[in-house]
């Protein structure tokens, strides 16, 4: 499953793809912090994932 991680070395905030372990895409570094997707992000990616779903 996506995460939305904020990288502790630079402050870059972005979604990381589902792998063992975390790479800021910005600095490389792998110590980051897991935020929470807002609603506005939850709500976009169900819809997109309901238009997937029926074709």
């Amino acid at each position: 499953m996506k995460s939305k991680v904020i990288c502790n070395q630079c402050n870059h905030v972005y979604i990381q793809p589902d792998r063992p372990y975390p790479e800021c895409p910005e600095c490389g570094h792998t110590s980051v912090t897991f935020i929470e997707f807002t609603e506005a992000e939850l709500a976009a990616d169900a819809e997109t994932a309901m238009k997937f779903i029926e074709g």
